[in-house]
């Protein structure tokens, strides 16, 4: 599954290159009530692509978080159940008296 997400990324950066070196030419942005002065327009491009990268990182934060304090759960019940099987086995091992 992880390369296909690396395959999927380079993907993506090699069209994000190869649109940013073919657009080189200066525009100038307007935002709002904002005027930016003449920028080259790979510079929107990259704003934007980084920005999308950004957003998409903080939206999957929760999940992330959330399965790894599941994890963490899991694997805190999984080494109560081996501590209470050991201390079982301990007690079936030691002599009757």
């Amino acid at each position: 599954m992880s390369s296909l997400k690396l395959i999927a990324a380079l993907l993506v950066a090699i069209v994000l290159v190869v649109f940013g070196a073919q657009n080189t030419q200066a525009v100038t942005f307007h935002f709002l009530m904002f005027k930016a002065p003449s920028a080259p327009m790979v510079l929107a491009l990259f704003v934007a692509a980084l920005l999308g990268a950004l957003l998409g990182w903080i939206v999957s934060a929760p999940g992330r978080f959330r399965r790894m304090r599941e994890r963490h759960e899991l694997q805190g019940q999984v080494t109560a159940h081996e501590r209470a099987a050991a201390a079982m086995n301990d007690a079936d091992r030691s002599p009757p008296g």
